[in-house]
């Protein structure tokens, strides 16, 4: 059954009107009368068709899914946000918003999410690998030229059924299919992975793994994992390479720092060890002079001995002499009396005869 209702999918602004990016500005697809099944079937609507209810409430994410028709078909995650209705159907009206999640175009100028991860990759200085992987465990993008994204049907007409499986071992290439294996081992379940909370940096083998979920503020249940594969070696190579550099600069500064030091201990040394000279040979000097001035003193005090040896061998001699020359001047005094005496006596007869 058909009802009149209209489903138009038209190409928006985006960033070109960042006052209104969602002004349409080209008309892609227009469907005047088609059945609510085939557009809720069509573009994975959460809600039930029989009651014209999208059940869309709030603005949220839903699974990648293709647009167009082969062989213009491509693949879109998109967000889906409700819009005002009839009257009649007040919860049938939606919107939805798409990024390109597969390396199908369907013209000229789109990109996908491949393309900005590979732009990204070519900027920066490391030579990592980046990739995104959906909520079911699917890949969503990489960094990776020529890595496969799409799953096709096996007839003529290729049809794109959706994403592949990120541990596909004959599909995804190296390094992402190791890393993504362990991702979905740890945090799926079946085809469902929770990727809250893992914003983790990891080493897994000889890689550096850094992962974080895409976040929106505007939308639920994006479900996107960022990941960032990278070697070792590229993280490590910088810092020895700085080490080595630093290693050879701190020998550099210690070796013309003992040349300064050598320098300088020459140069002060040298005039210390002339003024110690100096001052030692002041010192020889006035020890010099100090011996010569006690050779004087014991010199004189030698000859002061001498004297004083001589003046006791004089007082000893002079002493020895001394009784006989008191005798002698006794028996000289004797004499003397003796003579006056018989002087006087002989005088005195004289004058008695008389």
């Amino acid at each position: 059954m058909c009802r009149p209702i209209r489903t138009n999918i038209d190409l928006i602004a985006g960033a070109r009107n960042p006052t209104n990016p969602l002004m349409p500005v080209k008309l892609l697809m227009k469907f005047p009368c088609v059945s609510e099944e085939i557009v809720y079937r069509n573009f994975r609507i959460p809600g039930d068709p029989s009651v014209a209810d999208t059940k869309i409430r709030s603005p949220q994410w839903g699974h990648p899914v293709p647009v167009g028709a082969p062989p213009h078909e491509v693949l879109y995650k998109q967000v889906y946000f409700s819009l005002a209705a009839t009257p009649q159907y007040p919860l049938s009206g939606f919107g939805l918003l798409g990024i390109r999640v597969g390396e199908s175009t369907i013209g000229a100028g789109q990109v996908s999410i491949s393309q900005h991860l590979m732009d990204v990759s070519a900027v920066t200085a490391l030579n990592e690998v980046l990739f995104i992987l959906s909520g079911e465990g699917d890949l969503a993008g990489s960094s990776i030229s020529g890595q496969k994204l799409e799953v096709l049907t096996s007839n003529t007409v290729k049809e794109i059924l959706g994403l592949i499986r990120a541990d596909n071992a004959t599909m995804v290439k190296e390094p992402v299919l190791s890393i993504s294996s362990r991702l979905l081992a740890r945090y799926c379940e079946g085809i469902e992975c929770d990727w809250d909370g893992t914003d983790i940096v990891h080493t897994m083998g000889k890689y550096l793994v850094i992962y974080t979920p895409i976040e929106d503020e505007l939308a639920d249940n994006i479900s996107l994992l960022l990941v960032m594969v990278v070697e070792e070696s590229e993280i490590t190579e910088p810092a020895e390479k700085l080490n080595k550099l630093i290693a050879i600069i701190s020998s550099s500064v210690l070796v013309v720092f003992g040349i300064l030091a050598v320098l300088l201990g020459v140069g002060i040394a040298s005039p210390v060890v002339k003024f110690t000279e100096k001052i030692y040979l002041s010192s020889l000097m006035e020890l010099d002079g100090i011996n010569m001035k006690e050779t004087f003193f014991l010199t004189e005090i030698q000859m002061m001995n001498s004297s004083l040896m001589v003046l006791v061998d004089h007082l000893v001699l002079y002493k020895s002499f001394l009784p006989t020359m008191l005798l002698d001047k006794e028996s000289e005094e004797e004499s003397s009396d003796t003579n006056i005496k018989s002087r006087s006596g002989v005088t005195h007869t004289s004058r008695s005869d008389a």
